[in-house]
């Protein structure tokens, strides 16, 4: 509908959707105006907003401090929350006590400080005083530039580096301007003991201080191979010192200290015995079966070819 002529209503709108008069919108701007001195908003072409500013304070050149106690020093900066306090320009600062101090530097939370420049400060009791830093969690630490620390009670000290998880033993190597030893770092210590449950230096060196468990077993030579795989594929073992070989071993049989046994079904089960080829039995010390079949049951005895059997102390039966 369109009409060059006024629509008068015959009551001021009580829903949503109704059509308001100007005698309601007009009320509702007194009431305001009322509340607010909006002149307290705009002084010689210089715009900032002071409601809630901390007394004695010192607004910046088109700042705002809004809430309770906030301070907005810097040019351009914003302060708000509950005594919240943004002192450099473009700084931004809310929550409670946080404190943005670096140039274009942001603090929000609880007692979060961000002194360096383009720096930020989150969560409770962070500190972000490097620039382009960034801290976040709780009593968490970014000193070095363009450091991230994250957790409880992390510490990132070194450029560049990436600290999670909880109290990190900090990376002392070098300066705080510079690379320390670590790229990241991931902590798992406590408050009164810090530790590192995992390190990666700037060369791709990675130390872990627990187990490393994977998905799935190794398919290309560089992948990392499992013990399931290695048991299953006889790989060379070393336990305590003691070294053997089982690829091929039989089911069911022991193999002996030292003792290799290879192929498919062998059994070495004499100490340092050494059994290869088909179903072939090394059951002496010292012995030696190879072939098909074959057996090699006395002291250093040697037994080759088929069904061949050495059962004497240094025999040898082939054949």
């Amino acid at each position: 509908m369109s009409s060059n002529a006024y629509l008068i209503l015959g009551a001021d709108p009580i829903r949503d959707m109704h059509a308001a008069t100007k005698q309601y919108v007009d009320n509702a701007v007194a009431g305001v105006s009322s509340q607010i001195d909006l002149s307290l908003y705009m002084k010689k072409g210089v715009d900032y907003v002071t409601a809630g500013k901390k007394a004695d304070t010192t607004l910046g050149d088109k700042a705002t401090a809004e809430g309770n106690n906030t301070t907005a020093s810097g040019h351009a900066s914003h302060a708000e929350g509950d005594n919240t306090t943004a002192s450099n320009s473009s700084s931004h600062a809310e929550g409670l006590y946080a404190t943005a101090s670096g140039t274009h530097s942001h603090a929000e939370g609880r007692s979060t400080t961000a002194s360096g420049s383009y720096s930020h400060a989150e969560g409770d009791a962070t500190t972000a005083s490097a620039s382009g830093s960034h801290a976040e969690g709780v009593n968490t630490t970014a000193s070095s530039f363009a450091s991230h620390a994250e957790g409880t009670g992390t510490i990132a000290q070194r450029k560049s580096q990436h600290v999670f998880g909880e109290y990190n033993m900090a990376d002392t190597t070098g300066s705080a301007t510079s690379r320390g030893s670590y790229v990241e770092i991931v902590g798992n210590g406590s408050s009164s003991s810090r530790h590192n449950a995992r390190t990666l230096d700037w060369d791709g060196n990675e130390k872990l201080s627990g187990k490393l468990t994977v998905g799935a077993a190794p398919t290309n030579d560089m992948d990392v191979a499992t013990k399931q795989y290695v048991d299953n594929t006889g790989t060379t073992h070393m336990v305590k010192g003691v070294d053997y070989v089982t690829a091929g071993k039989r089911s069911g049989t022991t193999l002996g200290t030292k003792a290799t046994a290879e192929g498919t079904g062998t059994a070495a089960s004499g100490y340092a015995s050494h059994a290869e080829g088909q179903n072939t039995t090394a059951s002496g010390t010292s012995s030696h079966t190879e072939g098909e079949n074959t057996t090699a049951s006395g002291t250093s005895s040697h037994a080759e070819g088929v069904y061949t059997t050495a059962s004497g102390d240094y025999s040898h039966a082939e054949g």
